[in-house]
């Protein structure tokens, strides 16, 4: 009976520390690098190189991994005709596994969304905006005026590059506790009948 009291307890600490994990997205333009991590358990970045060439970090405690993302060598000996099924059986094949899907309920998936959004924390946001085009940059300067006046970190620029650096983080209670916000909410077009 102990046995089942200690798995018990062991499940309930593994779920409350996956409750509180945390993970953060990291999108930096100018060092060119996209970056996810698991914090603390895991992290996997992606890096892009002046040659065009994506490389792969990732690495959880005690192990870590690196290479090239969809190395171009081994795809074009791979891809070759013999290799490709003919175009009538992979019609057939498409017919055979193709099902109707729902289409979702474009109200429900807005709400969706917007709950989610308040769970999101922003640790950084930069963004200078280039377009190369003068008349673009001209239209787009009063936006990108108003949005620094609200606090943000934006500009337009006409020289020099684009920059983009994005740094969110978010973890599953939040998720939770801002879905049960938004759909536990009182509705507001609701309103009791009065009793005569």
């Amino acid at each position: 009976m102990t046995i089942f009291f200690v798995i018990l307890a062991l499940l309930l600490l593994v779920l409350l520390g996956l409750l509180f994990l945390k993970l953060r997205l990291i999108i930096d333009s100018e060092a060119e690098r996209v970056e996810v991590r698991l914090i603390p358990l895991a992290r996997a970045r992606l890096l892009v190189t002046t040659d065009g060439d994506i490389l792969y970090r990732w690495g959880v405690p005690f192990y870590r991994k690196e290479g090239r993302l969809f190395p171009l060598e081994e795809s074009a000996s791979t891809d070759t005709a013999a290799n490709k099924p003919r175009a009538s059986e992979a019609s057939e094949a498409k017919k055979q596994g193709e099902r109707r899907r729902p289409i979702p309920d474009l109200k429900s998936a807005i709400r969706f969304g917007t709950a989610l959004l308040p769970s999101f924390k922003v640790n950084r946001f930069r963004w200078y905006l280039n377009t190369g085009d003068v008349i673009w940059n001209a239209w787009l300067f009063p936006i990108f005026h108003r949005w620094k006046y609200e606090g943000r970190d934006v500009a337009v620029r006409f020289h020099g590059p684009s920059l983009f650096v994005l740094d969110i983080e978010n973890s599953l209670y939040r998720i939770i506790g801002a879905l049960i916000h938004e759909y536990l909410k009182p509705n507001s077009s609701w309103k009791p009948t009065s009793k005569t």
